[in-house]
């Protein structure tokens, strides 16, 4: 018996088989470093594979168990793998089709309908997401990632961090918010929702994509190695997050600017240090200058080497610094890599001079700190996990 998901080989087949590969070879320094490369090149060709599915898939039916599937047979990595994958497709306009189209009623369909809206009939299914389209697909399924199940879904929406996120769900989904709070507070969010109208201004399509990559780092989780303190309900995130960056650039000490990350991860909560991470995204594109002082700096800027201008001479036990820390969003980039333990595309005053690198340049530093970052975690595997 069939359920009509498309036969292909499992999606983990690649993943076990690197695996057991990688786990008979010795444990030496170079084996590792091969051994996990092997590992993440299977895990990335598994969300390749899932995304192919994802866009070939001619049935409705189809389409709506492939989260399913995604959860039972993609582990956390390969699922971030899988939501980078669609992010960085959400610019592409391109159609899809489906054998019964009459089965969806999508968010475009009532716009194009105007006033009199649409008459949904009996059976038929209503999604927000256009998925005739690829990006719009994409966008489906990025919310389907960052759901916790069936309960808890996830719209893809970027709350204004001045907000005491992140809300309480429960309690707006079970209606013990007042109406009037309700509406005041979701009045500010910025969601994205992939219509036909969207997709016909370039301009408006690229601007919804810089909040989607907002919102889904605001939906992740913190690394576990980066959960060592709870929430307190009284304090004031955004607040701490906001001293945490003026600390970073006011710092001219390099020795008291290299233990701020280590300084942040002690002694923040998870929820100030995503408030902190979404507010270094967002100065990736500031070409400020910030002071740093020559006083016991024992590093050198890679930037400024290859420029004979801001050169010098350098020693065999300097540090190199692929980030240009004497700039805003250079700083901004070195913190982030401190932080979550990744490598970003270089950033310094010349980038900016380009919008169109730039925000290529930005864009990668997203999906890097969604790579490094970790899906909500469903209720079913949190009570298994206390049983």
């Amino acid at each position: 018996m069939t359920t009509g998901i498309p036969q292909r080989p499992r999606l983990v087949a690649a993943f076990i088989a690197a695996l057991v590969l990688a786990t008979a070879a010795p444990a030496a320094g170079p084996d590792d470093l091969s051994r996990d490369r092997a590992i993440k090149t299977a895990a990335r060709a598994a969300a390749q594979e899932a995304l192919n599915d994802l866009l070939k898939a001619d049935d409705f039916r189809v389409i709506e168990l492939l989260p399913r599937r995604w959860e039972t047979r993609l582990d956390d990595y390969m699922a971030r793998q899988l939501m980078v994958l669609c992010l960085r497709r959400l610019n592409d306009t391109g159609k899809l089709t489906l054998k019964d189209p009459a089965t969806v009623v999508t968010t475009s369909q009532v716009m194009a309908a105007g006033p009199r809206g649409v008459n949904i009939k009996f059976g038929q299914n209503t999604v927000d997401q256009d998925i005739f389209t690829i990006n719009g697909r994409c966008a489906w399924a990025i919310e389907h990632l960052l759901g916790t199940g069936r309960d808890g879904y996830y719209y893809l929406h970027f709350e204004p961090l001045d907000q005491k996120p992140f809300l309480d769900r429960e309690a707006m989904r079970s209606g013990k918010m007042p109406r009037a709070e309700f509406d005041r507070v979701t009045s500010r969010w910025q969601r994205v929702v992939i219509t036909e109208q969207l997709n016909a201004d370039p301009a408006k399509l690229e601007d919804a994509i810089d909040i989607a990559q907002r919102a889904i780092v605001q939906g992740l989780r913190m690394p576990a190695k980066l959960r060592k303190r709870p929430d307190d309900p009284k304090s004031n995130p955004d607040g701490f997050a906001r001293e945490a960056l003026d600390a970073l650039l006011s710092t001219s000490d390099y020795p008291t600017l290299r233990s701020l990350p280590k300084k942040w991860t002690n002694n923040h909560s998870e929820t100030t240090l995503k408030h902190l991470i979404l507010r270094l995204l967002d100065r990736l594109g500031d070409p400020e200058e910030v002071r740093l002082s020559p006083a016991g700096f024992n590093a050198f800027i890679m930037s400024h080497f290859v420029d004979e201008t801001k050169g010098g001479r350098i020693s065999r036990t300097d540090e190199m610094l692929e980030q240009d820390i004497t700039v805003t969003n250079g700083r901004c980039a070195w913190a982030l890599e401190r932080l979550l333990g990744i490598t970003l595309p270089s950033f310094d005053a010349d980038l900016v001079k380009d919008k169109r690198k730039l925000r290529a340049a930005i864009r990668e530093a997203h999906c890097r700190v969604i790579e490094a970052m970790e899906l909500p975690e469903k209720p079913w595997v949190k009570k298994f996990r206390e049983e």
